[in-house]
């Protein structure tokens, strides 16, 4: 009976068990690198964990987590690529979808998304902080536990989409930002994406270490068709381009690049190891690897050629959809416009609510479902006008002109509806009616308060900076206009560089002083800012109205960072340009007396040569069968020559007076006055250099003449 009963029971849990697998799905994520103790834990074994291999299921709900100095990469399908750091834990939630999800437990991965289903998505979640994301290369971060709890996103390539259930907030990360919630408050950084790409270089570079060398010529097969494949239908959607595909077709250039960049390290992976194994293979085998190396640089060409050609692609793209100076004004005005009715919509619909209203009124079930769509609204209007400042900042550190000083005034409108906008987020704090009974510490909120005043008149300092840099900006694109137009008056050069001094000696020097204080002063703030933080953190966790405070601050301070960083730019630009363009507008004048010399000479020189021509015209009519031909052609030789030498004093003269013009010149501007100077003596010079010729034989012909004549002329 017992081992009845015990074969019973051994049967009935491989039913269970097999009943376990069958309910979890495939989550189609694969181990393509294991790096120390990796361990997986599946609802199939209850929960325990076992140390993963290569070759193992992963199952949707299934928990990964890698042990300190241990490091993972998964790939789900061809679709996407995760890679944890050491101390790292994540879930496999779904498997592929449109809607795939995975949860962050604790520690860091980094996610890139290669290919997407139609209208898809990937959602990261960290705790109460959900990332989602579209054809984006980005790392995630969570640490901590409850109220010390951050959960902070990276975007390297692409953007991604941040949302706080519990606030309703939505933040769009674009590329190069980094956004992190700590304690409900958002703070947004600018980012140098190589460095911080740099520091998951020993985990993204074990990228196709797993694989065999028989497995090389699959391997580079299935590279090269996916990569042709792709750029086939890329080239093909080119040709229906317009501005309103663009954007869409711009996020598959970039999963593209994704899949580039992945594939560019596994051909490096499988380069490096066929290089190892080369020096110790036997002969036979030596044949293949060199086979295999040759196939592998091949595909490496290859996939260079691909990037190059994306390169273009994105090149073509981001003219169609570069920044129209003329159109901004109007949809910066348009998202100003909407942003403030959409508040004034939540206002109305609050104000409106009856006194007696609860959480579960019809009413405000529905002033919540508007809420939560003006944020997502606030959140794109953000995203654009982000997108805006950043290319408002390129225009202003790559050209010139008055597109600057437009830019530059663009960038300050930009930023005021941004103000608008952080004011608006902190107004919705408000509108909970599960919060009304809330009252926020008077002390921290007054605190805060003041340190946002304090805030916004260091912007208002850098808006006064701002409008110096305006008026510097357009003193030196005057003064490189009047460096590269040539004939110019040198009083216009004069005139021009003693502006520029006045500039750098004032609006530039003053700027320069004003930015070094300003930045002293925002670090200080900053210190205020993260130990009032600090010290009233518990109270901002349970405050709704210090949190917004708080995330107001944050946003207030990194608009301050960037606008410094921006004006520090400009601000080295000019000063690296002010030597040389102070060198090129410094012209040694050309006194008006010179070139009325010059021009006396020219004249006297006019009437030597004509007096020279008259000399050689009476000679030319000496009878040449008279008996006093020869002493008379020999008067005729001499009046010639002494005409000449007239002349000559005059040409010398007016080359001395010349080179000591230009003596010293060196490389300067050629100015109007120059200009004539140089072309009084060429005429001067050209001429002499016509009569030397005649001079010379006149001179030969007089020696002829005087030895045939001596002793008649003794």
């Amino acid at each position: 009976m017992n081992k009845h009963f015990k074969r019973l029971a051994i049967l009935l849990m491989l039913l269970l068990t097999n009943a376990l697998y069958a309910e979890q799905a495939d989550s189609q994520v694969r181990f393509n690198f294991l790096e120390g103790l990796v361990e997986t834990s599946s609802q199939a074994d209850n929960g325990n964990w076992q140390p993963a291999t290569r070759q193992q299921v992963i199952y949707a709900g299934d928990h990964i987590r890698a042990g300190t100095d241990a490091s993972a990469i998964l790939q789900q399908q061809d679709l996407h690529t995760i890679i944890l750091k050491p101390d790292s834990e994540i879930v496999i939630e779904t498997p592929p979808s449109s809607e795939s999800r995975i949860t962050l437990i604790s520690g860091r991965i980094w996610f890139n998304a290669k290919k997407m289903f139609s209208g898809g998505t990937v959602k990261i979640e960290m705790g109460e902080t959900v990332a989602e994301i579209r054809g984006t290369n980005i790392t995630c971060n969570r640490e901590g536990h409850g109220d010390d709890e951050t959960a902070g996103i990276t975007a390297f390539r692409g953007q991604a989409d941040l949302f706080i259930p519990n606030t309703g907030e939505h933040f769009i990360v674009e590329e190069g930002q980094q956004l992190t919630i700590r304690g409900g408050q958002a703070q947004r950084d600018q980012i140098d994406v190589q460095q911080q790409q740099s520091q998951w270089q020993n985990q993204v570079g074990q990228l196709g270490n797993s694989l065999g060398l028989d497995d090389v010529p699959d391997v580079l097969r299935s590279i090269r068709e996916n990569e042709g494949t792709t750029l086939r239908n890329l080239r093909a959607s080119m040709g229906d381009l317009t501005p309103e595909n663009a954007p869409a077709l711009s996020r598959t250039v970039e999963r593209f690049i994704g899949v580039l960049d992945e594939d560019a390290m596994i051909l490096a992976n499988l380069q490096r190891r066929i290089q190892q194994s080369l020096p110790n293979a036997p002969a036979s085998e030596r044949a293949r690897l060199q086979g295999l190396m040759s196939a592998v640089a091949d595909v490496t060409r290859s996939n260079q050629a691909n990037r190059a050609e994306i390169a273009q692609i994105l090149r073509q793209l981001r003219d169609v959809t570069a920044i129209d100076l003329g159109d901004l004004p109007g949809r910066i005005e348009r998202i100003r416009v909407s942003a403030a009715n959409g508040f004034q919509a939540v206002s109305e619909r609050f104000a409106a609510l009856p006194a007696d209203s609860t959480t579960e009124t019809p009413a405000v079930s529905e002033l919540r479902t508007r809420i939560a769509e003006f944020q997502a609204q606030l959140a794109q209007f953000e995203a654009e006008l982000l997108r805006i400042q950043r290319q408002l900042s390129d225009v202003v550190n790559t050209q010139s002109g008055t597109r600057v000083a437009q830019a530059r005034t663009l960038a300050r409108e930009a930023a005021a509806v941004l103000q608008a906008i952080g004011g608006y987020r902190q107004g919705l704090q408000r509108f909970n009616v599960a919060r009304q009974t809330e009252v926020a510490d008077e002390e921290a909120q007054t605190v805060l308060q003041r340190l946002g005043g304090s805030c916004a008149e260091l912007a208002e300092e850098i808006n006064s900076v701002n409008e110096r840099f305006t008026r510097s900006l357009a003193v030196f694109e005057q003064a490189r206009a009047v460096v590269i137009t040539p004939g110019l008056g040198q009083d216009q050069y004069l005139d021009a560089r003693e502006e520029l001094q006045a500039t750098i000696d004032g609006d530039l020097s003053e700027a320069g002083e004003l930015l070094e204080e300003m930045a002293a002063e925002q670090q200080e703030l900053n210190q205020q800012k993260q130990d009032l933080l600090a010290q009233y953190q518990e109270k901002i966790n349970r405050s709704t109205a210090l949190r917004a405070l708080a995330n107001d601050l944050n946003r207030r301070f990194s608009e301050i960072s960037t606008q410094l960083a921006a004006l520090t730019t400009s601000l080295a630009k000019l000063r690296s340009e002010q030597s040389s363009l102070l060198a090129a507008l410094s012209v040694k004048p050309v006194d008006d007396t010179v070139i009325t010399r010059m021009q006396d000479t020219e004249d006297a020189m006019s009437n030597a040569l004509t007096r020279f021509e008259n000399d050689m015209s009476a000679y030319n009519a000496i009878d040449q069968t008279a008996g006093s031909a020869a002493r008379d052609r020999l008067r005729g030789w001499v009046r010639l020559l002494d005409s000449f030498q007239k002349v000559r004093r005059l040409y010398l003269s007016a080359q001395r007076l010349y080179e000591s013009q230009m003596r010293g010149m060196g490389r300067a501007v050629t100015t109007r006055e120059l200009e004539e100077l140089q072309a009084t003596w060429e005429r001067i010079s050209d001429d002499f250099q016509r009569l030397s010729i005649v001079a010379s034989s006149i001179e030969a012909e007089l020696n002829r003449l005087e030895s045939e004549l001596g002793g008649y002329m003794r």
